[in-house]
């Protein structure tokens, strides 16, 4: 074996198992390596009669003049960071402020960000290799992503490359590595978008995309990776404010230990089809076939969608919510009005208003992964993944829980064929003029262009076109069902394509019927016991520990410091050892105040003032301040409700 392939291929193994997996099998190369024609100092790669690099050049020159020209025009990323939250009071406006302040002393923004140590390159192409080292010579980052559909290309650069020092180089900057295949895109830019969040998010303004050499595959994962940017691609884990109103809510709910707990106890197949309902435009249209359809499979109802339902006498056999605030309990009980409820069974997350499970006379609740209530509440199998970012997403993670096959989907338009539309005509976000005026205050137009369902074009915005991504995702996991998109909106991966009127199914409603009270009995138990005041008060005492020891840490970066990188660095070693439910309660908003800081910062160059890095340490002092009074105050909130079940 070759020594640098062995050398590289040992580094590989600690940084990337898998890829070295697939690369110890690999050993019939379709290609070989061979000297460019016309000049011997320079190779190429030969397939079938045919070189990887035709532009004249061997893979050296032109990996050489490629990295030239990337460097007079490099292209770069622009991320945005996530808006304030508009509660009344957002913790990370305590850093926002400062920020400002300093940013407006300096007048007008240059074009574009500097290049900073915190980036990330994401390099479509691995090719020989040779424009690799070239870009870590030239440029500072510290996060690479490589992408090559072609594994025996990787296998060629590893006998050719000093992979090892590469990775010696990034672990040096404080940096990763990420490999992926690139043979199927969405697959490509959903594990990117996983990794980006997971690793340097907050860092990705003035980032990097490079493209090596031209092929399909790598066009189509270029082309959907730069889609997902469109989206809500870099979500937050969700704000401190919005956490503790889950923190209580879930308390309160689970203590009264008269609802059923949903635990992660899938079930198998059921003999019925499901029908997922959601409040999409295109729901108008398909209203006298659901109507016909309704007794021959389970109905499953996602949100708001349940007042348009009741009022054509659909009555749903499970009304799915997943959001925590007052304004989705009004939602409900205005649709109540139109109908009877009695019968549904409500399928929610724990962290709904606690309103909500009295409007119904069996309420399924579930803990929520990721969450401030999951490490709290969500032991063993009590935690169901993967059911956010909303009550769509919920509604088919659920269908599929629960066992259900062959499932069909109604109003899931994710979007609209008209850009000023996107609720079905009677949704309280459409008749209300309230609610109507809520809705259209978010500044997120439906201008992002999509393939439809049924051909043609569709417009959704980046809210939606997030809760697009999450819902492939989860049919992604799931291959064995099988999905039918009946809505006349957003195309969905993972989906068939079929007009509801050309749906004809054969169940009973005595089947259906008779698969509701299993799934109750088979996935559930009662809440009565799971809150525990002593753990609570217990998590209250840590947390204030760990957010004096950060308070500490961010004066020492201060006193030591010369960017906002190692404030970044700081911040991520303090989450990273810290318990679980720490993590969950703090993260997304400290990440997104330090996100808000770096990239103004690094837009204005201002990422080593003086004043900027004073007032941002100013600035989380002042927010770890408010949230200890803000967390202290949600716990006695939350052990003050009266718990009617026992509690351990």
């Amino acid at each position: 074996m070759n020594e640098r392939f062995a050398r590289n291929m040992a580094a590989l193994a600690v940084v990337a198992p898998d890829l070295h997996r697939h690369l110890a099998a690999f050993d019939t190369p379709l290609g070989r390596v061979v000297a460019q024609p016309g000049d011997a100092a320079d190779i190429n790669l030969e397939f079938d009669g045919r070189l990887l690099y035709d532009s004249g050049y061997g893979a050296r020159r032109h990996a050489a003049l490629q990295v030239d020209g990337y460097r007079a025009a490099p292209a770069r990323l622009t991320v945005m960071p996530p808006p304030g939250n508009d509660m009344p009071n957002d913790v990370t406006d305590l850093v926002r402020g400062p920020v400002d302040a300093a940013v407006a002393r300096c007048g007008a923004a240059p074009e574009a960000a500097i290049d900073h140590r915190g980036a990330t390159f994401i390099v479509f192409g691995v090719g020989l290799g040779d424009h690799i080292g070239l870009l870590l010579d030239h440029f500072q980052f510290r996060n690479l992503v490589l992408i090559e559909p072609f594994i025996e290309l990787v296998w060629h650069s590893l006998h050719l490359q000093d992979w090892a020092a590469w990775l010696d180089e990034l672990a040096r900057r404080g940096g990763n590595i990420l490999l992926l295949g690139g043979d199927d895109p969405a697959a490509t830019a959903s594990e990117l978008r996983r990794w980006l969040n997971l690793h340097c998010h907050t860092m990705l303004h003035g980032s990097y995309m490079y493209r090596h050499y031209d092929s399909m595959p790598l066009e189509q994962a270029r082309e959907r990776v730069e889609h997902e940017f469109q989206s809500q691609f870099l979500n937050s884990r969700g704000f401190f404010e919005d956490q503790i109103i889950m923190l209580v809510n879930a308390t309160r709910n689970l203590a009264r230990g008269t609802d059923r707990l949903i635990l992660d106890r899938p079930l198998p197949a059921q003999p019925v089809p499901a029908i997922i309902v959601a409040a999409g435009p295109s729901l108008d249209k398909a209203m006298p076939d659901l109507i016909r359809l309704r007794n021959q499979a389970v109905v499953f109802c996602a949100g708001s969608t349940l007042g348009t339902l009741l009022r054509h006498g659909v009555v749903p056999d499970f009304q799915c919510d997943i959001e925590n605030t007052a304004e989705n309990y009004e939602c409900i009980a205005w649709a109540a009005e139109a109908g009877d409820i009695s019968s549904i069974r409500l399928v929610a997350s724990a962290t709904v208003d606690e309103r909500m499970p009295g409007l119904f006379e069996q309420s399924l609740l579930y803990i929520r992964d990721q969450m401030v209530t999951t490490p709290l509440y969500g032991t063993g199998e009590r935690t169901i993944p993967g059911t956010a970012p909303n009550c769509m997403t919920l509604a088919l993670r659920m269908a599929i829980h629960f066992g259900f096959r062959e499932i069909y989907l109604i109003g899931t338009d994710f979007g609209s064929r008209r850009p000023d539309r996107h609720h079905v005509s009677d949704s309280i976000w459409m008749t209300n003029p309230e609610w109507r005026a809520r809705y259209d205050a978010i500044p997120d137009p439906m201008a992002i262009v999509t393939p439809g369902n049924f051909g043609g074009r569709c417009f959704t915005n980046r809210l939606l076109h997030g809760f697009l991504r999450s819902a492939e995702e989860i049919l992604a996991a799931f291959p064995d069902v099988q999905v039918f998109n009946c809505s006349d909106g957003v195309r969905v991966a993972g989906t068939t394509a079929k007009l509801a009127a050309q749906v004809r199914l054969e169940t009973s409603r005595q089947a259906c019927l008779q698969v509701l009270d299993p799934i109750v009995a088979e996935t559930t138990i009662s809440t009565a016991g799971i809150v525990s005041p002593a753990v609570l008060r217990a998590f209250q005492t840590d947390y204030r520990g760990w957010s004096e020891g950060l308070a500490s840490q961010i004066a020492g970066w201060r006193a030591e410091g010369d960017d906002l990188i190692e404030l970044h660095d700081v911040l991520l070693a303090a989450l990273q050892p810290a318990d679980g439910v720490i993590a969950a309660l703090v993260h997304g908003s400290l990440m997104s105040a330090f996100q808000y800081a770096f990239h103004y910062a690094v837009t204005w160059h201002l990422d080593r003032d003086a004043g900027l890095l004073d007032a941002v340490a100013l600035g989380f002092h002042a927010m770890l301040r408010s949230m200890q009074r803000d967390f202290d105050a949600a716990v006695d909130a939350a052990l003050a409700s009266p718990a009617p079940g026992p509690v351990s």
